[in-house]
């Protein structure tokens, strides 16, 4: 009964030993995996913008790319040769283009909160153009879980280079990178402060007014003037009041 149940444990810690190493050889094929998608991707960007308009069947969407980009960023110029492939995606308004330098699709998106938005006709300003980073599957899961936590006041923002996902606790901290699911879901459901003790700072600043009202030297002075006050009313002056007046409450009592 014994050589029974010590054969059984064996056998038991055999196959957990086996499904152990089968996770970690799974876990590192997935980053591969990963990390080949992010590479592939890293000269890509997804422009979104009403300019594109409808699908055609024989549409020169490359054309219409770069003139828009000419049109937005006047200190880039993209020219054909520029562009290794451009499609549609789903959604007339939508489009990722994969460039053939690194340098160039940097540029652009480095200067997308900084385009011109000058009337295309008439007096009318021209569509938004929204530029993006093209992201492997498990970056988009990283993203999505850490906008939410930017929504829930978890941090202060969240953003992306060269395909990585990065947060910031507040305005003057550094940027962190999140490589994996697991910690920007722990981001977005676990507690506001980071490991150091800090909290992100209030945007707004509401959240430092309440904390700030009623203490502090202004609340310590209008404790004294209210304990003045009710001395004069006793007819008995506080040492306080000797101190201002060098004795002259003394002097009138």
């Amino acid at each position: 009964m014994e050589g029974e149940l010590f054969l059984r444990d064996a056998e038991t810690k055999d196959l957990r030993n086996k499904i152990s190493s089968q996770e970690t050889t799974i876990k590192s094929l997935k980053e591969q995996l990963d990390g080949i998608d992010t590479n592939g991707r890293k000269n890509s960007l997804i422009l979104k913008c009403d300019e594109f308009g409808k699908r055609e069947r024989e549409e020169d969407i490359e054309g219409k790319v770069i003139s828009i980009l000419n049109h937005r960023f006047r200190d880039v110029r993209v020219a054909r040769q520029d562009i290794q492939t451009t499609h549609r995606l789903q959604g007339d308004s939508t489009v990722i283009v994969n460039f053939l330098k690194t340098k160039l699709k940097e540029e652009i998106y480095e200067r997308r909160m900084n385009q011109v938005r000058a009337p295309n006709r008439g007096d009318r300003l021209a569509a938004p153009l929204y530029v993006n980073e093209s992201l492997s599957a498990t970056n988009k899961e990283i993203f999505k879980a850490l906008l939410e936590a930017k929504k829930r006041g978890k941090i202060y923002t969240v953003y992306t280079r060269r395909g990585t996902v990065f947060y910031k606790l507040d305005r003057e901290s550094a940027g962190r990178r999140v490589c994996e699911v697991d910690e920007a879901t722990s981001i977005r459901d676990g507690s506001s402060r980071d490991a150091a003790g800090r909290r992100p700072a209030d945007r707004s600043g509401a959240a430092a007014a309440a904390a700030g009202a009623g203490c502090g030297p202004e609340r310590w002075w209008r404790r004294w003037r209210r304990r003045q006050r009710w001395w004069r009313f006793r007819g008995t002056p506080s040492v306080g009041i000797r101190w201002f007046d060098g004795g002259a409450a003394t002097r009138r009592r």
